[in-house]
């Protein structure tokens, strides 16, 4: 959801700025809300010295775009990833983990038997990924990873498509 006058604090002053809800949820609750506070360009404001900012606990969940198709889920590090893989690879949904460490903790539905990975490059993902292992595994689901070309991310592949 957008939200053109959203509420932060900065360095003890109260701002009112767009920004982007997007709600992280675990077994159908939202549990946190992340949000996205973005200049007039809609980019992340540079006012702020962190512009994506999140209220409440977010282990466990995902912000959850789209739709889970079946017994296979779709999964990406940030919700930009996830919108990008949607499109480039025509996906009904993929889930953002919000954070390569949050693999690990994901709450996975039962029904899922098969997970796709669109990962990032980096040592940071790959170790995401690897710790996370058994929790990815468990119930017998199968794993697998793809990475974006070479030189960014998926939200850079994405962008250099358009």
């Amino acid at each position: 959801k957008y939200a053109p006058a959203a509420v932060t604090i900065e360095k003890g002053k109260r701002l009112r700025l767009p920004a982007l809800y997007l709600p992280i949820i675990e077994r159908r609750e939202i549990i946190a809300l992340a949000r996205v506070f973005l200049d007039s360009s809609g980019q992340k404001n540079p006012r702020l010295d962190e512009p994506k900012r999140t209220l409440g606990d977010p282990r466990g969940g995902a912000i959850q775009i789209g739709l889970v198709e079946g017994d296979h889920l779709n999964l990406a590090e940030g919700f930009e990833e996830a919108e990008s893989v949607i499109a480039m690879h025509e996906l009904p949904g993929c889930w953002s983990v919000n954070g390569t460490e949050q693999y690990a903790r994901l709450s996975i539905p039962d029904h899922i038997r098969s997970i796709t990975i669109y990962s990032q490059h980096g040592k940071a993902a790959s170790a995401g990924v690897t710790k996370a292992e058994a929790n990815l595994t468990a119930n017998n689901r199968t794993v697998s990873i793809v990475l974006p070309p070479p030189g960014g991310d998926w939200n850079d592949a994405r962008r250099a498509q358009i």
